[in-house]
């Protein structure tokens, strides 16, 4: 007889299970999130503002999200501001007039000036309303259009909002570091390439909405950088500079290198980290074009280690002709981070094999033209994998012809011809009619 576990448990393991990387409950308190980016302590000087505080910045990130959490509180009146540079482009000093900003946001001067080389493209929104039990989750987009928000959702206190698109949660407080808000946004939405721009940028401070900034910054504090909050926004001295994070180098990882090189008619991927710790698996993926990557194979990791660890992965079946490697490492607690993306131009996709006519009848004519004269390997294989034929192959330079009679067993279907050596690897397709 089979036990079942009763529904309120099932839902709990599942609810561990699809939520093992972050519990969206506005507590920062997972060691995910590891130590804040910054707090107010670490950028300028607060003037005013009891009551709206901004205590402590976190981010982290995945293959798909980013992740910030705000250990702050924040009042009817009033906003949390989180400006993102998240993309190349962004804001362009014209003005942060959007339809449905709220004043605090809407009220910036036209022409403020953000420290160099810090172009935030969103600017994330969090506010309360008149009984503090729901908070707000807005995206507004600094591209100069004045274009209207994207409403993430709303939650209330300890009961998170989590949907296909966004995951959001509350838990203010005015004292405490590690409550506040978590977000986790899609990388789409915020048009975060990792190849274009590895290191998000962000700043946060408070305003009312009236405009008057209100409480703490969250970046970095030039030298004598004089207080912020005794009215309205004023950067001319002192702008403030952005703290930065890379959504994919989140782990106690160091990737030394990672190499690529075709053997025979493989492909190895090699790599070595240094300073392990806690780590559960590399999954290697292969791409086309350097945007679109494929898990293609999984290493378990040692766990831990504090000097260089070498680790290697076989491609049997790689792209015919130029494809890019990455390395993605998970740790025990599922956060990720990746390699640097390593390129190889394997074998050929020019028309150096010919196979005429295709489909093929009753024997394979094989045209070879323009690769180097020497001994090579022909294999053909089924669409199963299954290899049928090999045979040694002479070519002189010059049309070289190899006609090669189909097997009994050679069904009508596809078929995939290869041609290779030491050095080089060629392949075609054929059809059997």
């Amino acid at each position: 007889m089979v036990k079942r576990l009763p529904t309120c448990i099932l839902f709990l393991l599942l609810t561990a299970f699809t939520q093992a990387q972050v519990t969206y409950n506005g507590n920062m308190t997972e060691g995910y999130w590891s130590f804040p980016l910054g707090t107010a302590a670490s950028g300028p000087a607060s003037c005013q503002g009891t009551g709206n505080v901004i205590n402590s910045l976190y981010a982290a990130g995945n293959d798909t999200e980013l992740l910030l959490g705000i250990g702050a509180d924040v009042s009817y009146g009033h906003h949390i501001l989180i400006f993102i540079d998240s993309k190349i482009g962004g804001y362009n000093n014209a003005g942060f007039s959007h339809v449905g900003a709220p004043l605090g946001l809407t009220n910036f001067n036209a022409g403020i000036q953000f420290d160099n080389n810090f172009y935030p493209d969103y600017c994330l929104v969090l506010g309360t309303n008149t009984d503090h039990d729901n908070f707000t989750f807005d995206l507004f987009p600094l591209d100069g259009t004045g274009g209207s928000n994207i409403r993430l959702g709303t939650a209330k206190p300890n009961n998170p909002t989590i949907g296909a698109a966004y995951k959001l949660s509350a838990d203010p407080s005015n004292n405490d570091f590690t409550k506040g808000f978590e977000i986790a946004i899609p990388q789409t939405v915020m048009g975060y390439i990792p190849l274009n721009q590895q290191q998000v940028k962000l700043m946060v401070m408070g305003i009312s909405d009236a405009g008057n900034i209100n409480n703490q910054f969250i970046s970095k504090a030039n030298t004598g950088e004089g207080c912020y909050g005794s009215g309205a926004i004023d950067f001319k001295n002192f702008a403030p500079d952005p703290v930065e994070y890379n959504p994919s180098k989140s782990l106690p990882i160091d990737f030394v290198n990672i190499a690529i090189r075709q053997v025979a008619q493989d492909i190895k991927v090699i790599w070595k980290s240094a300073s392990e710790k806690e780590m559960k698996e590399y999954q290697v993926e292969r791409s086309s074009d350097a945007i679109v990557f494929t898990n293609i194979g999984t290493v378990m990791a040692k766990g831990n280690a504090t000097g260089i660890t070498e680790y290697d992965f076989t491609d049997k079946q790689p792209i015919i002709g130029k494809s890019f490697y990455r390395i993605k490492a998970m740790d025990k607690t599922g956060r990720t981070t990746y390699s640097s993306i390593a390129k190889i131009n394997y074998g050929r996709v020019d028309n150096t094999l010919i196979i005429f006519p295709n489909p093929v009848v009753d024997q394979i004519n094989l045209q070879i033209v323009g690769i180097k004269d020497g001994t090579y390997i022909l294999e053909i294989f089924n669409d199963l994998g299954q290899k049928l034929i090999t045979k040694n192959i002479v070519y002189n330079g010059g049309y070289g012809l190899q006609q090669i009679p189909l097997l009994s067993s050679m069904r009508k279907g596809p078929y995939r011809l290869l041609l290779r050596n030491k050095a080089v690897f060629y392949k075609q397709h054929f059809l059997v009619q």
